[in-house]
Parts: C-alpha cells; sequence; structure tokens
C-alpha cells in the first residue's frame, strides 16, 4: 500500500535548460538520508510540462538508477496524449517504478464519460498501481468521488493504487475515504498539501505528496511517525512548525516552483539554477532572504 510522506520533486536544469545530474542527484540523495517515505518524478513542481517525451523518460531511468529501490517510486505519467501516457507508464513499469500518478487531460474540458475512458485506457495498458492526480485549478477538470469509485470498482490497480487530492477542500479527503476506502483498504487517499498532513490522516488519509518535502522531509516525516505514536500534545507543536514553513508556497509575486527551488537551494546550500525552464527568472533578494529564514528555523 502507498501511505506515509512522499517528496513531488523539483527537476534542476542549469541556465542553458539542460539536465542537472549532479544536483538533481543531490537532492534525491538528501531526501532519502532525510527519511523520505518515497519520491514523486515528473509531477507539477518537477516541471513535467517543460520536458519533451525523451526526456521524461531518460529522467525516469535516471531516477530508478539513483533511487535504486532505497524508497518507492511514484512516476508522472499524466499527458493529454493518451499513447505518450500510456507509454510513460511502460518506462516507469520496465524501471521498477512502484506507482504511476495519472493527471486527466487537461487544456480541453471533458465530460465524465470521457475522463473515465482516459483513465480506463490507461488501466488496461499498465500493471502498475494508479494514483488519480486531482488538481482542478490546474486541469480545469474536478474528479468527483462517483468517478473514482467506478474506476476502482472496475480496475484492480486503481483500487490497489490511490488519489492525490491538491484541492483545500479536506471534504474530499473525507469522501474519496469514507466512499472509496471504506470499500478499498489499499486504496490510498493522499493530500497535495502539506499543512492538510494531519488532518488527512486524522480523517482517514494515508499521507501527503508534499512540494515542501523537498526542504522539510525530516519535519513531514517526523509529523507523520508522531500521528502513528499517537501523540497528540506533540503534533500541535508539530503543526504549528508546519504551518510557518507554507509562507515559501505563498511567497509574494513568487511562482511556487521559483519558491520551492530556492528554498532547495539554501537547505542543500548549492548555488544551482533555480529558475523554471528555459526562462531566466529568479525570485528577488528580499523574497530569497524571507525564504532563507523559514528555511533555517527552528
Amino acid at each position: 500500500m502507498i501511505k506515509g510522506v512522499f517528496t513531488p520533486i523539483i527537476t534542476i536544469f542549469d541556465e542553458n535548460g539542460d539536465f542537472d545530474q549532479k544536483s538533481n542527484r543531490q537532492i534525491i540523495e538528501k531526501l532519502i538520508s532525510d527519511g523520505i517515505y518515497g519520491i514523486c518524478i515528473l509531477g507539477t513542481t518537477g516541471e513535467f510540462f517543460n520536458m519533451t517525451f525523451d526526456e521524461k523518460k531518460k529522467y525516469i531511468e535516471f531516477a530508478s538508477r539513483t533511487i535504486n529501490r532505497r524508497v518507492k517510486l511514484i512516476v508522472g505519467t499524466g499527458s493529454p496524449n493518451i499513447r505518450e501516457a500510456i507509454a510513460l507508464a511502460k518506462c516507469a513499469e520496465k524501471n521498477n517504478a512502484d506507482a504511476v500518478l495519472v493527471v486527466p487531460p487537461f487544456y480541453f474540458k471533458l465530460d465524465e464519460e470521457h475522463i473515465f475512458e482516459y483513465f480506463s485506457i490507461i488501466a488496461e495498458n499498465t500493471n502498475l498501481p494508479m494514483i488519480l492526480y486531482n488538481i482542478p485549478q490546474n486541469t480545469k477538470i474536478e474528479l468527483s468521488v462517483e468517478l473514482v469509485l467506478k474506476l476502482a470498482n472496475k480496475y484492480e490497480n486503481i483500487a490497489h493504487g490511490g488519489i492525490k487530492d491538491t484541492t483545500p477542500a479536506l471534504g474530499n479527503v473525507r469522501r474519496f475515504v469514507e466512499k472509496v476506502k471504506s470499500i478499498y483498504p489499499d486504496f490510498a487517499v493522499l493530500s497535495g498539501i502539506d499543512e492538510y498532513l494531519i488532518p488527512n490522516l486524522m480523517i482517514g488519509g494515508n499521507g501527503i505528496i508534499g512540494t515542501q518535502t523537498n526542504t522539510q522531509a525530516k519535519l513531514l516525516v517526523e509529523t507523520y511517525k508522531t500521528f502513528l505514536k499517537g501523540d497528540f500534545k506533540k503534533l500541535l507543536e508539530l503543526q504549528k512548525k508546519i504551518n510557518h514553513i507554507m509562507d515559501v508556497r505563498e511567497m509574494p509575486n513568487s511562482n511556487n516552483i521559483l519558491s520551492t527551488k530556492t528554498a532547495a537551494s539554501i537547505a542543500l546550500n548549492s548555488d544551482f539554477n533555480t529558475s523554471i525552464r528555459y526562462y531566466d527568472i529568479k525570485v528577488t533578494d528580499d523574497v530569497k532572504n524571507q525564504i532563507k529564514k523559514i528555511v533555517n528555523a527552528k
């Protein structure tokens, strides 16, 4: 079963837009040493939208070699092109991935019948557990509990996969737990926002795939383990720390990917390129100093 604290890892490119193998390996090693349960590549924070199909395949191979089964590997394979999504899922399977994260088709809006068809075709072409990715602010498509249950009823790899819900609605977590997880206990209900880790677990979910774990893996892993121990007094203290690190996500005049890359550069004490691929944009010095205070806070 997929449970715990997972990192939707950033992808680091140099100033020319080339894959920075050294820095990407460095952050993977840091996450593993910090006790992360698994790493999710080619997600939103990982700039999957900025890579060609061949580059994605090479990155899957690189991540698999580097992780070497020390923690779980989840591969983002979503694409508006179904054949590409299937090919990426097959590549993930070949390279020892533990699951695939599949976002619904974006840009052109489909009804539930066709979204069902999209996920069905992919599910029928991979043996890997499928985590459905609900991020309507980006895709303009909300995955309803009825749709997800219908998919889980038909496909074992979805029933044994799960959902990543990146919405501010904790009611979604509750509905997926009550309507899907109650029938399929191995169906993982994961939140995509770090500050929801404790609420997610309290509702009956299984953890997070959260951006701030790129720099705060130890804190979130400690929180998860503290919940399992039932130390609720300590959880209140940890929630306050988590609330504080969320300020990185909400930096003024900054993109979440930029601020996360900047935070990772500070945490690793590494001067890698923090811009989105092919752009020469950085956070301002003022924002960088604010991020530094958050990252270095005890």
